[in-house]
């Protein structure tokens, strides 16, 4: 039996673009197209609009757990979930936010007013 080699060439000449492989799906741009126009105009329970950045309903709750000085212990317990899904819950808000701890976090809720302060 003889070895048998393949080396995947990146195509950088334009001249080659005829050359880019078929997409496995048929029609896949197409059901990607369906699916990200679904998705633009997928609206909230309560038929409001969101955009993918805002929080959702259980973010807010998280964050408004985390202004009031919980641990991540202390939140799942009160919420009866796992650390791992609050802990997901925060690294999500704060991706979504845009800030990378949770001071950051917390000061761009208020400046948002996504946080009431009293």
């Amino acid at each position: 039996m003889t070895p048998v080699s393949i080396h995947l060439v990146a195509i950088t000449d334009p001249a080659h673009a005829a050359l880019r492989v078929p997409p496995i799906v048929p029609n896949a741009r197409a059901l990607y197209k369906r699916h990200m126009r679904r998705t633009a105009t997928s609206h909230a329970r309560d038929g409001s609009r969101r955009r993918p950045e805002d929080l959702t309903p259980r973010e807010q709750q998280i964050l408004g757990l985390i202004w009031s000085g919980l641990k991540n212990r202390e939140i799942a317990v009160r919420l009866k979930i796992s650390v791992k899904t609050v802990e997901a819950h925060r690294a999500t808000m704060m991706k979504k936010v845009r800030v990378s701890n949770t001071a950051q976090l917390l000061k761009a809720a208020i400046q948002d007013r996504l946080i009431p302060i009293a």
